[in-house]
C-alpha cells in the first residue's frame, strides 16, 4: 500500500526530471574560445617578453597589446 510519504517522493522525482528535461537544451555546452588560443594573436604573445619587464603588472598589458 501507498503512503502519502511515497507518492510525494515520486511526484518529487517526477517532477525534478521534468525540469532537467527542459532545461538541458537550454545549456550551452560550447567549449571555451580564448583570445590567447587565436591564431590571429600569436604574434602578440610574447610572454617571456612581458615577464622581463621590472613592473610586476606590466606583463598584462604586454600580452594584450604591443
Amino acid at each position: 500500500m501507498l503512503t502519502d510519504l511515497t507518492i510525494m517522493n515520486a511526484k518529487f522525482r517526477l517532477v525534478s526530471i521534468c525540469i532537467l528535461v527542459l532545461l538541458t537544451p537550454t545549456v550551452m555546452a560550447y567549449p571555451e574560445i580564448r583570445i590567447d588560443d587565436d591564431p590571429n594573436y600569436e604574434k602578440w604573445q610574447d610572454i617571456n617578453k612581458a615577464l622581463q619587464n621590472s613592473d610586476s603588472l606590466s606583463w598584462m598589458y604586454r600580452r594584450t597589446t604591443t
